[in-house]
């Protein structure tokens, strides 16, 4: 945590620097591309994409099928997740079915460089923690 915090500063002194960022890559991503994750979880792959990696969220639009409430109440880290994302200039949608997405009213007019696709939901009844859900 203190190591986000960290970046965190390093950001408010860029943005208020005016500072040209180097573009930065962690594999197939580039933090000057306009990245959509799809079906986050507890949105750590979001935070360590756009923190560990970018150093910035502001290039990031990331979503999930549940509820905010639902990830708070579900995910032991969203919640933290969430704050740190949203701090970093992340968009953060909730109920966002992929199989609809695209008259999202948040997302029908936003081209993106990147679609990503975490772990779709199954659609099975059950905590897709579960092993038997699993297989």
């Amino acid at each position: 945590m203190a190591e986000i915090a960290g970046i965190y500063k390093q950001q408010m002194k860029r943005k208020r620097s005016n500072e040209v960022v180097k573009e930065k890559w962690a594999k197939h991503y580039s933090s000057n591309h306009h990245i959509l994750l799809v079906g986050e979880g507890d949105f750590s792959f979001s935070v360590s994409l756009a923190i560990m990696a970018f150093g910035s969220a502001s290039n990031i639009v990331a979503s999930s099928i549940d509820s905010y409430d639902y990830l708070i109440e579900n995910y032991k880290h969203a919640k933290a997740n969430l704050d740190i994302l949203r701090k970093f200039g992340a968009q953060l949608l909730h109920v966002v079915n992929a199989v609809k997405m695209k008259n999202h009213t948040d997302l029908r007019m936003q081209k993106f460089d990147r679609i990503v696709y975490n772990f779709p939901h199954s659609g099975d009844r059950g905590k897709e923690s579960d092993e038997e859900i699993i297989v």
